[in-house]
């Protein structure tokens, strides 16, 4: 399957503690990764996912379902594919694959054979989502969206979300701007509903 829609590369800056996807090990291999760990960087993909969770309360528990479908798992690939090109055309030596394994390609000739042998299987991957969206959705139908038109909850009275949940489905970028213009509309509501 061909994918190449929807694909977005960004570098991030973080903590430490991100390395732990790495696994480069634990003892010596891992203080020898975290001794070269400021010559590092981490390149993420970011899609506009098709997939459709649930977050549901089943028995007083939280239960989330969320599994990867074939498509977007091809994108996913593909971005990993095409950073693994940028860290190796930039002088990269070694790349950690961010699998519940240990998995590297160490040079640009593996980068195809690596990557397209990953198969799409559930808690093989370490996925993160730094911007969920889409499970409060906001809309005037009670039966189908979580809040109101105004941000206030349909199930209890003065209860306002005011975050990227409120987005219908995942916009595959950063939603931090269109958060901040929410917040400034539903401020707005919450005023005028109690002044």
């Amino acid at each position: 399957m061909e994918a190449t829609c929807c694909l977005l590369l960004d570098a991030i800056q973080e903590p430490v503690e991100a390395s732990f996807q790495a696994e480069p090990g634990t003892g010596k291999p891992y203080m020898s990764y975290m001794s070269k760990y400021r010559n590092t960087v981490r390149l993420i993909t970011l899609i506009h996912d098709q997939n459709v969770g649930e977050v549901n309360w089943k028995d007083g528990v939280k239960e989330i379902k969320y599994f990867v479908d074939d498509g977007d798992f091809e994108i996913m690939k593909n971005g990993l594919k095409t950073n693994a090109r940028v860290l190796f055309a930039a002088g990269a030596k070694q790349l950690f694959i961010p699998t519940s394994h240990k998995l590297t390609i160490d040079s640009e000739d593996q980068i195809d054979a690596v990557i397209e042998g990953l198969d799409n299987e559930p808690a093989r991957y370490r996925y993160t989502s730094f911007h969920p969206q889409g499970t409060c959705r906001m809309g005037a139908d009670p039966k189908s969206t979580v809040v109101s038109p105004t941000g206030e909850t349909h199930e209890v009275k003065n209860l306002y979300i005011v975050d990227a949940s409120l987005l219908p489905t995942s916009i595959g970028y950063n939603p931090s701007e269109t958060v901040y213009a929410l917040a400034h509309y539903i401020s707005d509501q919450i005023n005028r509903a109690h002044t």
